[in-house]
């Protein structure tokens, strides 16, 4: 994906996240330290989403065929076939 893609991607919410050592589930937003905030552990766990990351692949798969194709039919343009 591109850069500007990969940034619309980027998570402005909060994301869940499981302490490797107590079990608390913490909420983390970027720029946060990495920290539970009941025991101090550094070890978090991302809790799965319901969101599968092949779907993700497609996304970004399918914006660079759409983009491939596009170019294509550009420079075919002004040819006779």
């Amino acid at each position: 994906c591109s850069k500007e893609r990969r940034k619309e991607m980027e998570p402005t919410q909060p994301v869940s996240y499981v302490c490797g050592d107590c079990g608390n589930e913490t909420l983390l937003r970027p720029g946060d330290s990495i920290m539970c905030r009941e025991c101090g552990y550094r070890i978090l766990y991302k809790k799965r989403t319901s969101r599968s990351k092949y779907e993700r692949l497609h996304e970004c798969t399918s914006l660079w065929l759409a983009d491939a194709n596009f170019r294509r039919r550009q420079r075919n343009v002004g040819s006779f076939d």
